[in-house]
């Protein structure tokens, strides 16, 4: 078995980060877009507390889609597009699906 060298160490490591990053940001799109079911109060301060968040333009934000490696004007944009649609629920995911409401990656300048 070959052991990775530094450089292709450090790539995984960087990936897995963007990854994980990413994660934060689609589980912020799932609390904004969730449909009341269960424990209403508690789901609807999470949902209220994503919208806010995707929405307001944060140094938090910003910072959380640089690591991910996303454009964060590009994700707001989305996130203004799902309230503007009145944050579709997750039964209208199937927009996401299609590419519709796709995040695009930020570009190297």
């Amino acid at each position: 078995m070959k052991r990775p060298n530094a450089t292709e160490a450090q790539r995984d490591a960087h990936c897995a980060e963007v990854y994980l990053w990413r994660a934060v940001i689609d589980q912020a799109i799932r609390d904004a877009t969730a449909w009341t079911h269960g424990n209403r109060t508690k789901v609807a301060r999470y949902r209220h507390y994503a919208q806010r968040w995707l929405t307001a333009n944060s140094e938090d934000f910003r910072t959380v889609c640089e690591m991910a490696g996303l454009n964060p004007v590009l994700v707001r944009n989305r996130a203004l597009e799902l309230r503007a649609a009145g944050w579709p629920s997750q039964d209208n995911r199937a927009l996401a699906a299609r590419g519709r409401l796709e995040v695009k990656h930020a570009t190297s300048s």
